[in-house]
Parts: C-alpha cells; sequence; structure tokens
C-alpha cells in the first residue's frame, strides 16, 4: 500500500514545474558548467507540455545553427538548449545509421507511405521537420560561402545538405556529414551514451579516395568533430561518452569481415591520440593477422583502445540467450561494453548492480551466519540473500518508465510495423541489462572463509565477523595476509567451480524475469560502479577496508601472469543470461610490448582461440601515473582505460587516479617478463 502511494505521489511530483525545473538545473549542472566560454550558448528550454512530435517541431525551427568556413565538417551543438523529458530516455544506444546513408529524407517519407498508423504519421511528421531544419542549414551556409567565398569547403558541404533532401549519399565524406549531423540530433534531445555503431560496415558502399592518407586524414577529421563538445557529451566523468565506434566482425557465414574502412579507423585513431570517440573491434579465430597487429600497435600508444570483442564466445552467447542468429552476428555494444542486436534492440544496458560484496556483508551480518557448520551452509546463506537482493532489483526495473522516443523510433527496425513507439515496446529484442560488481571480492572472501576456518580451523566464524565490523582494527597481520592470498583471477580448479555456482545461481533468477514489453535481463561479470559501491560497502574477508573501491571488472588482485588470468577469464560461462559484458582488464608497461611485440601478438592471438568475451588494459607504468598525479601540467594528454571508456588522466577524481596508480603498482610488483610470462 505505502509503495503504491509512492508511486502516484511520484506521478503527481512529475507534472509539476518544481520537478522540471529541477530536471533543467540539474542537466545544467552537470554539463553546461563544464563547457568552455566558446562552446556555451544562450540558456533556454524546450519543453514538452503536450505533444512530443510538437517538442521536435518548435526545437528544429528554434536550434541554433553554427557554421564554420574552414572546416571539412559541419558539427555544432547549441549548448543552452535543454530539450525537456520527463521519464527514462533509453540512452546507451547506437542509431543504424545505414538509415540515412543510403536514403534521402524524402526517400524514408516514402518508404512510410506503406503503413497507415501513428508510427508513420510520427515518422512522418519528424522527417518534415528536420527537412525544415536542413533547409535552415543550407541557407547558412549560403550566407557564408557568401562571405568567405575562397573557402573550399564550404560549397561541397552545401551540397551534401542538399543532397541529404533527396538523394543517398554517394562518398566516404557525405556519409561521414550525415552521420556528424544526425548524431548531433540525438545528443540535442537528451540522448545519453550514444554510439556509432559499425562504421566500416554502414559505409562500405560509399566510394572511397583512392589515397590511403587522404582517407585517413578525413576519417582524422571525423574523430575530432564527433570529440568536440567533449564535456556536454560526458555523464558523471569527462570521457564518459559512449561514442563507441564498432569495427570488424564475423559474417553469418563464418567468415571475417573487415574493409579498407576498418584499417584506417584504426590509423587514423593512432594519429590523433584522442580519449574519444572510442574504437571496438571485433575479434575472431579468422581475423586477418595484420589487423590485429594494427590494433595492439593502437593499444600501445597508451590511449586505451581499441576494446577487444571475442565474436567466437559473444555471438554463441547472445543466441543462447534467444537472438536470431544474424543478429547476433550483427552485434555492437551499448556504451561500453554491453552487447545487443544493431538497429532491432533495446539498447539500454547498465539499469542496476548486483552487489556481490554487499551481500557478502548481508550474509556474515545475519545472526545465522555464526551457526553455520560447513562452508556449504555458508553458501546457502549467501544464496538466500543473493535471491533477495536480485529480487529487489527486479522490482526497481518494473517501475521504470520511458520517455517517447520519436527519434530513436525512426531508426529502429519492426516500430512502425507494430505500430509502436520504440518507448512501448516496438523493438524486436526489448531485453533489459544489468551488471555485477563485487565479484572478486566475494570469491576471495569465500575461500578464506573455507581455508581458514573449514580447513585450517585457525579463527572461528565470529571472531572473523568481528574483525570485519571493527574494520580490522589492530588487525593488521591478519588483513596483510588476507590480502595476499589471490583466488580470483587463478586457474584453481576450486575456486573456479564457485564462481560457476554463483553464476549459474544468478542466470537461474534471471531466466525467471520478463519485463513489462516481454523481454527478458542479462547480466554480465563487469561494471563502471566499483567506486560508488564500493563506498556504500562495508569491510569484506578478502582484507579490503570499510568503503574501499571494488575490484575491477575481470583483473587480478596480485601479480599473476597474463596466461593465468586470461585461462581464468576463458573458463567462465557466458551463456544463457551471461551475456551483458565481461571485461578482462589488466595493466601492461610500455616497454613490455616494445620488447615483446611478437610474443605478446600471440598471446592476444590464442587467447582469443581460448575464448575470453572482451578485452582491455592500461598501457601505463605506475611510474607516468604517479608523476603526472604530481605534475599534471607535464602529462596534459595522459590517457588512461576507466570503466569501459578513456579520458585523460588530469580530468579525473583524485579517488579514480588513485585506484589507477594502485593498480599500476600491484600489476608492477611481481609480474615476470620474458619467456617465462607466456608458459
Amino acid at each position: 500500500m505505502k509503495k503504491r502511494v509512492y508511486v502516484i505521489i511520484k506521478a503527481y511530483f512529475k507534472q509539476t514545474f518544481i520537478y522540471k525545473l529541477h530536471k533543467v538545473w540539474k542537466f545544467y549542472k552537470y554539463r553546461y558548467l563544464k563547457l568552455s566560454k566558446m562552446e556555451k550558448t544562450k540558456v533556454r528550454v524546450c519543453f514538452n507540455d503536450k505533444y512530443k512530435s510538437e517538442q521536435y517541431k518548435m526545437f528544429l525551427s528554434k536550434i541554433n545553427i553554427a557554421i564554420e568556413s574552414k572546416k571539412r565538417f559541419q558539427h555544432w551543438i547549441d549548448t543552452g538548449f535543454y530539450f525537456y523529458n520527463k521519464e527514462q530516455f533509453n540512452d546507451a544506444c547506437s542509431p543504424d545509421y545505414s538509415l540515412i546513408i543510403k536514403n534521402s529524407l524524402f526517400d524514408l517519407s516514402k518508404q512510410n507511405d506503406g503503413f497507415d498508423n501513428r508510427i508513420m504519421k510520427q515518422n512522418n511528421k519528424l522527417i518534415d521537420y528536420v527537412c525544415g531544419y536542413c533547409n535552415r542549414v543550407i541557407g547558412e551556409i549560403a550566407r557564408k560561402i557568401e562571405d568567405y567565398p575562397e573557402e573550399k569547403y564550404l560549397p561541397i558541404t552545401k551540397q551534401y545538405f542538399t543532397n541529404m533532401l533527396d538523394a543517398p549519399a554517394r562518398t566516404l565524406e557525405e556519409g561521414l556529414q550525415r552521420i556528424l549531423f544526425w548524431s548531433s540530433l540525438f545528443w540535442q534531445t537528451g540522448h545519453r551514451l550514444i554510439g556509432l555503431g559499425r562504421l566500416d560496415l554502414i559505409l562500405q558502399d560509399l566510394e572511397l579516395p583512392d589515397d590511403e592518407q587522404e582517407l585517413i586524414n578525413i576519417l582524422t577529421d571525423f574523430l575530432e568533430e564527433l570529440h568536440n563538445y567533449y564535456p556536454y557529451k560526458s555523464s558523471s566523468i569527462l570521457g564518459d561518452t559512449g561514442q563507441l565506434i564498432i569495427l570488424g566482425g564475423k559474417t553469418e557465414d563464418g567468415d571475417y569481415f573487415s574493409n579498407r574502412i576498418t584499417y584506417a579507423f584504426v590509423r587514423a585513431m593512432i594519429q590523433c591520440k584522442l580519449p574519444d570517440p572510442k574504437l571496438l573491434l571485433r575479434v575472431s579465430e579468422n581475423m586477418p593477422d595484420a589487423l590485429l597487429e594494427l590494433a595492439i600497435k593502437c593499444i600501445a600508444t597508451g590511449i586505451g583502445g581499441p576494446l577487444l570483442a571475442n565474436d567466437e564466445v559473444i555471438i554463441p552467447s547472445l543466441c543462447d540467450f534467444g537472438y536470431e542468429y544474424a543478429d547476433a552476428c550483427n552485434y555492437i555494444t551499448s556504451a561500453c561494453w554491453e552487447p545487443f542486436a544493431f538497429g532491432k534492440a533495446w539498447g539500454r544496458g547498465n539499469l542496476g548492480d548486483i552487489n556481490y560484496a554487499k551481500i557478502f556483508v548481508d550474509t556474515y551480518t545475519d545472526s545465522r551466519f555464526e551457526e553455520c557448520k560447513t562452508f556449504n551452509e555458508i553458501l546457502v546463506l549467501f544464496k538466500e540473500k543473493l535471491a533477495e537482493e536480485i529480487s529487489e532489483i527486479f522490482k526497481g526495473l518494473n517501475t521504470l518508465r520511458w520517455e517517447w522516443d520519436p527519434l530513436m523510433t525512426l531508426f529502429t527496425g519492426g516500430c512502425i510495423q507494430k505500430n509502436l513507439d520504440a518507448s512501448e515496446g516496438g523493438v524486436q529484442y526489448c531485453d533489459y541489462g544489468i551488471l555485477t560488481v563485487g565479484l572478486a571480492n566475494t570469491v576471495d572472501s569465500l575461500m578464506n572463509i573455507k581455508s581458514l576456518i573449514f580447513e585450517e580451523k585457525r579463527i572461528t566464524l565470529a571472531e572473523l565477523k568481528n574483525v570485519a565490523l571493527t574494520n580490522y582494527e589492530g588487525q593488521g597481520e591478519l588483513q596483510r595476509e588476507l590480502k595476499s592470498r589471490s583466488y580470483w583471477g587463478t586457474d584453481s580448479i576450486e575456486v573456479l567451480k564457485l564462481v560457476q555456482n554463483l553464476t549459474n545461481e544468478v542466470s537461474r533468477l534471471c531466466n525467471s524475469y520478463q519485463n513489462c514489453f516481454g523481454g527478458k535481463v542479462k547480466f554480465g561479470f563487469s561494471s563502471p560502479n566499483y567506486m560508488s559501491r564500493g563506498k556504500q560497502c562495508k569491510a569484506t574477508f578478502d582484507g579490503r577496508n570499510d568503503g574501499e573501491p571494488l575490484a575491477v571488472h575481470i583483473s587480478s588482485k596480485g601479480a599473476i601472469p597474463y596466461t593465468e588470468l586470461l585461462n581464468f577469464a576463458s573458463k567462465q560461462s557466458y551463456n544463457a543470461a551471461n551475456c551483458n559484458g565481461s571485461v578482462v582488464d589488466f595493466f601492461v608497461t610500455p616497454s613490455f610490448i616494445e620488447n615483446n611485440f611478437k610474443k605478446f601478438f600471440m598471446l592476444i592471438k590464442v587467447a582469443i582461440n581460448m575464448g575470453f568475451f572482451e578485452m582491455q588494459m592500461n598501457v601505463l607504468s605506475s611510474e607516468m601515473l604517479i608523476e603526472a598525479k604530481k605534475n599534471p601540467e607535464k602529462y596534459e594528454n595522459l590517457i588512461v582505460r576507466v570503466w569501459g571508456f578513456s579520458a585523460y588522466f588530469n580530468d579525473l577524481p583524485v579517488e579514480y587516479q588513485d585506484v589507477l596508480i594502485q593498480r599500476a603498482i600491484d600489476s608492477e610488483k611481481e609480474r615476470y617478463y620474458g619467456n617465462e610470462s607466456f608458459s
């Protein structure tokens, strides 16, 4: 009853002017204030008082258009114009830009004529409003040409926008200009973490320049344009934009897809050395060695990418979850690493965390904990708490309300056929995604209980509980011992069985869930919330103190060999519901790759065959990070990998800098190189 009253009050509050002001203030606080003076425009708000389509009409008629005469590409965001949205948006998604590459606006309107329903009418209204906006852009460019007749790019760009009205894109440059134009519309209308999708596939039929360096230069200019408005596009941390470009991939017939654009994008990223946008390379057993070598060279620059996604594991995992094989082969990822079907799926993959560490704390603070006589009884109690936590997450998912979304509906297949907006479940795959955090801390804690209490009988459950509740006060020696015992990330059969046991339980619980659209829920081992969730969590039995960060993705606490960590990752079960992203994350010193490039290449190649899900790494030394923290002015361009994105080290909060420094130090303590590291 109380919950129902709360829902009613919340629904009423969302209709009030106070709530609108709160939303507007929150937007400007976290994005607008980070912008430079040159990036800021006059503050105003486009409210949605009745119909969403009318909001788009108002917005597109008043948005500022900023044309720069000397640039190859025209790309702007009216940072002061806030597009008000009451409910949650389906962000963290990549529109299928092939729609506007292969079709003119006139073509799109004619395609909709085959349907006589409200989504057809909504699509056509939006297309009409965009046509009006496009004509405004053409007019602004024409005025710029009068002022700057000597500029070579302006007439070409004017023709590109004219073609958008009545012709498909013809050249690579024209296609990229269309993507920039539509991408800015997604950002302007409140969509966050908007990716770019499989650009080498989308752009493959367009005319490319014969000269390879010119191709790289075009893509470099495109990447630099996407990098503009970096603070505006970032979420809570600068760099977390979700602007992900997917490259390569296994095809339905088992071949590997790549082309000139695939290689050129990686080379362009090496050339411009930006933290954003990000690259994700889909890897496979039969991919060209030259492409994998190029990717490693890009990673070795220290920019944190590309992230490697293993088709040999991900495609079967998505099929097991319920995707059709063709759609699984055409997967992209949501924001950072969460796979979903390109142009056919609900892309929101980060709607909550299963915080294993919190569940473990709930377990040992339960009065029944001290009464457990066997390790199995501990696991039974833990699983009871796990089920309770997941049940609460599902209740939260059921309260979600989604904003009406004409723009995403236009770009998503199936909506017009179902006569449903994307927010109503018009997409083919309406699944949700959740993440997990603290699993490594929990596995190490459980293994320490098994070893110290039930095998060595050195301490009782009550004593260990008291040690944790007092945050290891006066127990420094025991804490150091617990920290030194590394289980997670090793290839111990006992550890692998424990992880499989817990994963199977989560899969079983997730398989029982169905959302309001009839979709399912998937989970993964990775989460960006290892810092925030750690602050809310008491001490754990792995030696971690109250409030300290939780473990990062699939990484090792100590300095175990890369081969062992990768072997551990490859032996996990990525099936059923466990397909929402699981990233192996480790540090490598620049000198290590430089001195062992061929061996490192073979390590990654073998690891693909072994079966990791995804992989990312920081190519940095602890010495470099420590120096950068002390003298930030000397390291303005130092890039690091955070969560599933790259960012400038100087832009990170100090607590994130400290975590990276400590992880780098830990990875270098006992790491052995040379031939042994590949044994």
